[in-house]
């Protein structure tokens, strides 16, 4: 299977750093999460009080050839469109929502982990040769790799990560937390060597539309109704290799990978770049008035 990782293409520069977005660090509302991340995201983005970055070009999920279907019409579940971002000062938690799009004169449901594109992400269509898992189960994956200091600003160089949340292969949505980066990792096989019982427990992270607290139990992954990813992590300042405090600029970058690994053979993944830069609002400091007395 072939991942495929986009940079957005535009970018502004902080300080030394090369920024894909620029965040202006402010008191917003937080997003209401409900599985449709473009709308949840929406207002917040009006009021500059979330970032949006585009996976460009999109779509960039390669399908093999094949004699059932014109594979250049169809648009994975794999395939990421956009990437929403916003960080609440008050409570240190950070939102993210990955919006698996779709696009006109093409066939795609826009759910995300629907490998074949047909509408059923649990299900495989006829012409796919592999499987379209449910509910992120089995081969399936999605991660979100941090690098929280910026020491590498390009995928896989020198293992910059010190933190993954999401799901690694064979655990499915209950699978779903934020785990430890070992030096010895290997970005492209990531999903299947972290271990899923090596937790980082600065930090937790919650998915909607899994109820961790509620283990055993049947929840729903995207679908339909609720098509996309979305999640928070709390105590984001925590997380290994930041050292700002609430309220201070800061910068990090991630890497996400998204797809089927070796179960849906046909399908490539996909896999998006970005580093976000998060300026603190300037503040004005008035300075005290002095009195000069003069001697005559």
């Amino acid at each position: 299977t072939t991942t495929t990782t986009t940079t957005s293409t535009s970018s502004t520069s902080t300080s030394a750093k090369t920024c894909d977005v620029t965040y202006k660090l402010n008191i917003f509302n937080s997003p209401v999460f409900t599985g449709d991340a473009p709308a949840d995201f929406s207002s917040l983005l009006t009021n500059n009080g979330s970032v949006v970055i585009a996976d460009l070009p999109f779509p960039d999920v390669a399908i093999s050839p094949n004699p059932l279907v014109n594979a250049s019409t169809i648009i994975s579940g794999w395939d990421m469109e956009n990437l929403f971002f916003q960080y609440d000062v008050l409570t240190d938690t950070a939102y993210f929502g990955i919006d698996c799009g779709t696009k006109a004169g093409m066939v795609g449901s826009g759910i995300c982990g629907d490998a074949d594109g047909d509408g059923d992400p649990g299900a495989a269509a006829p012409w796919l040769q592999g499987r379209d898992y449910p509910f992120y189960t089995k081969t399936e994956s999605f991660l979100v790799l941090f690098d929280t200091d910026c020491d590498e600003q390009t995928p896989a160089a020198g293992n910059p990560y010190h933190v993954a949340v999401g799901i690694p292969e064979q655990s499915g949505l209950e699978g779903f937390a934020t785990y430890k980066w070992e030096a010895g990792f290997d970005f492209f096989n990531a999903p299947n060597e972290i271990d899923v019982n090596n937790v980082e427990p600065c930090c937790t992270s919650e998915l909607f539309g899994y109820n961790q607290s509620l283990p055993g139990q049947f929840n729903p992954g995207p679908s339909a109704a609720q098509p996309d990813l979305e999640f928070k992590v709390s105590n984001f300042s925590k997380l290994p290799g930041f050292s700002f405090s609430p309220g201070e600029s800061f910068e990090f970058a991630v890497d996400i990978i998204h797809g089927g690994g070796r179960g849906d053979t046909s399908i490539g993944e996909d896999g998006l770049h970005a580093t976000i830069c998060v300026e603190a609002t300037p503040t004005t400091t008035t300075p005290a008035p002095t009195t000069t007395t003069t001697t005559t």
